[in-house]
């Protein structure tokens, strides 16, 4: 599914740590539309102004994976609405 230009959903849900452990990270509705919102008004004008790829490290992460990776309680990640990025 694609999210924006340049952006789809399975790199915004990808996590190596979700599958070595058999955790399902996809999201709901809601956070899908978070995640959406994301993209358009957030990673899609950094992409266009930087003028290469940016690499999504971690996207959304649902209760349980936050868990596992050491995440804040409050993490936006939990709601679809962080990413954290690397530029080329």
């Amino acid at each position: 599914m694609k999210l924006s230009n340049n952006f789809k959903l399975n790199e915004l849900i990808y996590s190596s740590t979700a599958e070595a452990n058999g955790i399902n990270n996809y999201p709901s509705n809601r956070e899908k539309d978070n995640l959406i919102r994301l993209c358009v008004n957030v990673l899609q004008p950094i992409r266009h102004l930087w003028g290469k790829p940016i690499y999504i490290n971690s996207g959304y992460r649902n209760p349980i994976l936050n868990r596992l990776v050491g995440g804040s309680n409050t993490s936006a990640h939990m709601t679809g609405c962080a990413a954290d990025i690397t530029v080329g």
